[in-house]
């Protein structure tokens, strides 16, 4: 689409601002003031964007993620990170803690850091879909 004078443009998109999301997830993947633009040969149709108020316009963080909420309301989408990759980090750093600890000086594994390593790996694996929080590392001995 390339309207470039202005009465044509404000017909085309009459909204002015818009938010072009992937209408699979939602999440707001451009953002376009159609009117200030030199030309909106690549800007979608109005009728596959989300028209975005002036107010919104102005107060909205554009440099941070966003997506369309079911209800239209623009939302920051923040991306949560699922246990189980939190779980894989603190297994390695676990890993890491008792081979310097203990395996690289020939001792045996305190019971509780081997108990410490099997609940994170089943966090990780999928076997414990039930914890909502990582179990605590055992005190420093």
């Amino acid at each position: 689409m390339n309207i470039n004078a202005q009465p044509e443009r404000q017909q085309a998109f009459p909204a002015r601002y818009y938010a072009q999301y992937d209408p699979a997830t939602r999440r707001v993947t451009g953002w376009h003031d159609t009117w200030a633009l030199s030309s909106v040969a690549h800007v979608p149709p109005a009728s596959g964007m989300h028209p975005v108020t002036p107010e919104d316009w102005a107060s909205l963080p554009r440099h941070l993620s966003h997506r369309i909420g079911e209800d239209g309301v623009i939302v920051r989408h923040v991306h949560v990170i699922p246990l189980s990759m939190h779980a894989r980090r603190a297994l390695a750093d676990a890993r890491r803690h008792v081979w310097n600890e203990y395996g690289a000086l020939g001792e045996t594994v305190p019971a509780e850091w081997i108990a410490y390593q099997k609940a994170l790996l089943a966090i990780r694996d999928g076997a414990d879909a039930t914890s909502a929080v990582l179990p605590r590392p055992p005190a420093a001995t």
